[in-house]
C-alpha cells in the first residue's frame, strides 16, 4: 500500500512512535511517505513542497510550505484552512500521489487529514484530546480511531476505535530477544530516561533521592537543554533550576545526544531505573516499555496500565518523597531480590509482546 503518515514532529534522529510506525510499515513492504509539520511561513513562491528520500530506511519525507502569514492562522483560522486545503489538493494534483491510507498522529490539527484524498483514514491519539468539539467535527470521515490508552478514549459510537498501547521499537526489540543475563550482586548505577524539561518529571523528588544516596551513580539520559523544541514553558525555569543543581554533583551525569541505535546498549549498562512523573502524566509512555525490555528493575509513580503486573515496575505505597525513598532503600539493600535471571527474562518476555509489527497487523485488521 501507499501510506502517508502525518506527524506533529519533524523527522529527525530522535525517533518516537510516529517514526517507528513509519519505519515498521516500510519494513513490512509498504511505500511510506512521512509528512513533516506543515509550515505557514511566507515563501518566494505561493506554494512550495519537496520530497526527499530518507537514507536509513528509504522512506519518503515530505516538506510542505504554504503561503499564509502567521496572524491569519492565529486570528482567521477559517481562512487558514482554505489555504491549507488548497495547498494539499494542489500537492496531490502536481505529484499525482494517490494514497491507500492516510494515518495522522497530529493531535493539534485533526482537520489536515480530511484534505487528503485516500481510500482509508486513521487518526492515532497518543496524547490527551484538548479540544473535544474540534475533534468530533474533524473525525466525521475517519475510518478508524486508535487510542494508546483507555484514559484517552472518548465515547464515539459512530466510529470504529481500538486501544493499542505503545510499541517496543526495533532497536530495543532486537536486544530484548537476546536471553543474555549478567549477574549483579549490588546496586551501583541508576538511570533516569526521558525528556527532563517536558514538565512531566517530578524532579524535586528525584533530587531528594540523589542527595540521600551520594555513593551511587545517577545518569540522566535525555533532553535537559532549554533550547530543545519539546519543552513545557510553564515549568521550564523550575526544571532548569533543579537540573543546574544536579549538574554540580559528582555522582550525577547527563547524556543528551544519543543515536536511537545506540540507546539500548547505553540503557542496558544501568542497574535500576527511576521514573517519577507527575501525577497528571500517569500514562503508559513508550519509554517505560523500553526500560522493561532491559530486564532491569524500575521504580516509578503508579501507572494504571502496569499496576497489576507484579515485578515489572515497583510502586511506592503513596506518592510522597518519603515513600519513594523507603522503596529505593529497600531495593538498594537487597538488589538481588529485584534483579535475577528469572525476573530478567520475565520482563523481557513481557516487553516482546508489544512490538510494532503486531500492532500494525492488529490495526490494519480492524481497519479492513
Amino acid at each position: 500500500m501507499k501510506i502517508l503518515i502525518i506527524s506533529p514532529q519533524t523527522w529527525t534522529n530522535l525517533y518516537v512512535s510516529k517514526q517507528y510506525y513509519a519505519i515498521h510499515l516500510k519494513k513490512l513492504g509498504h511505500e511510506v511517505f512521512f509528512l513533516n509539520p506543515i509550515s505557514s511561513i511566507l515563501k518566494k513562491k505561493f506554494f512550495f513542497f519537496k520530497i526527499k528520500k530518507e537514507k536509513n530506511f528509504g522512506l519518503n519525507i515530505i516538506d510542505l510550505n504554504i503561503f499564509c502569514p502567521l496572524f491569519i492562522k492565529t486570528f482567521l483560522n477559517f481562512l487558514y484552512r482554505i489555504f491549507l486545503k488548497f495547498s494539499i489538493k494542489a500537492f496531490q494534483y502536481i505529484t499525482k500521489l494517490k494514497f491507500d491510507l492516510v494515518w495522522s498522529f497530529d493531535e493539534e490539527n485533526y482537520e489536515t487529514i480530511n484534505y487528503f484524498d485516500s481510500k482509508k483514514k486513521i487518526i492515532h491519539i497518543v496524547d490527551p484530546i484538548k479540544n473535544l468539539k474540534k475533534f468530533h467535527e474533524s473525525t466525521n470521515k475517519i475510518d478508524l480511531i486508535v487510542f494508546i490508552s483507555k484514559l484517552f478514549k472518548i465515547k464515539n459510537k459512530s466510529k470504529k476505535n481500538i486501544i493499542i498501547p505503545h510499541g517496543l521499537n526495533l532497536y530495543f526489540l532486537k536486544q530484548a530477544k537476546h536471553k543474555f543475563y549478567k549477574d549483579k550482586k549490588k546496586l551501583e548505577n541508576i538511570c533516569l530516561y526521558g525528556n527532563f524539561i517536558s514538565g512531566r518529571f517530578d524532579l524535586e523528588k528525584i533530587k531528594n533521592i540523589i542527595e540521600k544516596n551520594n555513593k551511587l551513580n545517577f545518569t540522566f539520559v535525555g533532553n535537559s537543554d532549554a533550547n530543545h523544541p519539546y519543552k513545557d514553558f510553564n515549568s521550564l525555569n523550575e526544571s532548569l533550576k533543579i537540573i543546574q543543581i544536579l549538574r554540580r554533583k559528582k555522582n550525577v551525569k547527563f547524556i543528551k545526544k544519543t543515536k536511537p541505535a545506540d540507546l539500548p546498549y547505553l540503557i542496558n549498562q544501568q542497574d535500576l531505573f527511576l521514573t517519577i512523573p507527575k501525577k497528571k502524566y500517569n500514562v503508559n509512555a513508550h519509554k517505560l516499555l523500553e526500560i522493561i525490555s532491559t530486564g532491569k528493575p524500575m521504580i516509578s509513580s503508579i501507572f494504571d496500565f502496569y499496576k497489576n503486573n507484579i515485578d515489572l515496575i515497583y510502586f511506592p505505597k503513596n506518592q510522597s518523597s518519603e515513600e519513594f525513598q523507603i522503596l529505593f532503600d529497600k531495593i538498594s539493600k537487597n538488589y538481588k531480590k529485584y534483579f535475577n535471571k528469572t525476573l530478567n527474562l520475565k520482563r523481557k518476555k513481557y516487553a516482546l509482546k508489544f512490538n510494532y509489527d503486531h500492532h500494525i497487523k492488529k490495526i490494519l485488521n480492524e481497519l479492513y
